[in-house]
């Protein structure tokens, strides 16, 4: 569906497959698991902070617009959470993460006091 991260018509066509769906940037990063920051980055080649992602964020890109469109047949909506808290916590890279990604994986390795601090 996406073509290669670093081909010329990613940004366009990463925007293009995210409208198709009816998601804005925070519904499909939360859908892949990655910052909402970084998806207006990946999309935007005139943005001074324009962004390639990773292949491993590309992959989870790719797989998260592949089966939305796939079992999407006209609908909307962000995959469904199945709710199971007993999963091992996916990993998930600070450069990735947004803060309540990163509560969430804490707590789900047993944190029970998190504390954080923002200038």
């Amino acid at each position: 569906m996406l073509p290669p991260r670093k081909a010329s018509s990613f940004p366009e066509a990463l925007a293009a497959a995210r409208l198709k769906l009816g998601w804005n940037n925070s519904e499909l990063a939360a859908a892949a698991g990655i910052s909402p920051s970084v998806v207006g980055r990946y999309q935007n080649r005139d943005n001074a902070q324009f962004l390639t992602p990773s292949q491993r964020t590309w992959e989870q890109l790719e797989k998260t617009i592949s089966n939305a469109l796939a079992g999407s047949s006209g609908s909307s909506s962000l995959p469904p959470d199945d709710g199971n808290a007993d999963e091992k916590p996916r990993r998930i890279y600070l450069d990735e993460a947004n803060a309540t990604q990163l509560v969430a994986a804490l707590k789900q390795l047993g944190a029970t006091n998190i504390t954080m601090t923002f200038p």
